[in-house]
């Protein structure tokens, strides 16, 4: 009990110092006005301590956040993928909960070849829809294509783990335990022949 007593007293204690810092920045900012700086530490509030998307303290419509998604998809789908990465990665500022705009920034940095930054996405979009195999599977494509078939198998096998026995999923499914087995023949072949040269 005293750790859970003393847990929420650190909590409450560290809540409060970050009120005071958000107090403190927007008293100090030049470019907000005096009478929106009680709005602006309201915001900064709900984003900041209550997790709340900034798509909500804004107040931006989810009518908004789709318009401004269908932009960036159509980007992407147009082969613009640099203009799709800054799209998506600004619908992630504003709501980090949306899981296709993960999706699609994972994705863009996929078509630019960035497979580093990819992977990273794809792994955030795994911890935010932890049960969902795409994520885990095109991430392993990022590793192959960096020639790190290790990475690759891991990440197969996270893939083929979520991957229930549904219909939809059979294929993906498949397709990744084929890529799997394939990996795994080649990191023994070369390990057989790594130890034959010692």
């Amino acid at each position: 009990m005293t750790e859970e007593k003393d847990f929420k007293e650190d909590m409450q204690a560290l809540e409060h110092a970050f009120k005071e810092k958000i107090d403190a920045f927007v008293e100090q900012s030049d470019q907000i006005q005096k009478g929106d700086k009680e709005k602006y530490k309201t915001m900064f509030y709900q984003t900041a301590i209550q997790g709340e998307p900034l798509q909500e303290a804004f107040g931006f419509s989810q009518e908004l956040m789709e318009a401004l998604y269908s932009q960036a998809y159509q980007l992407y789908n147009n082969g613009q993928y640099a203009l799709a990465n800054q799209a998506f990665r600004s619908l992630i500022a504003l709501n980090q909960y949306d899981t296709r705009y993960h999706l699609g920034l994972a994705a863009s940095y996929h078509m630019l070849k960035d497979f580093d930054n990819a992977i990273t996405v794809y792994v955030g979009w795994a911890v935010l829809d932890h049960d969902n195999p795409l994520p885990y599977y095109h991430a392993a494509d990022c590793c192959l294509q960096m020639k790190n078939e290790i990475g690759a198998l891991l990440l197969l096998n996270l893939a083929i783990e979520r991957c229930s026995d549904e219909k939809p999923l059979e294929k993906l499914k498949n397709r990744a335990i084929s890529m799997r087995d394939e990996l795994d023949k080649n990191i023994k072949k070369e390990a057989k022949k790594d130890a034959s040269k010692k």
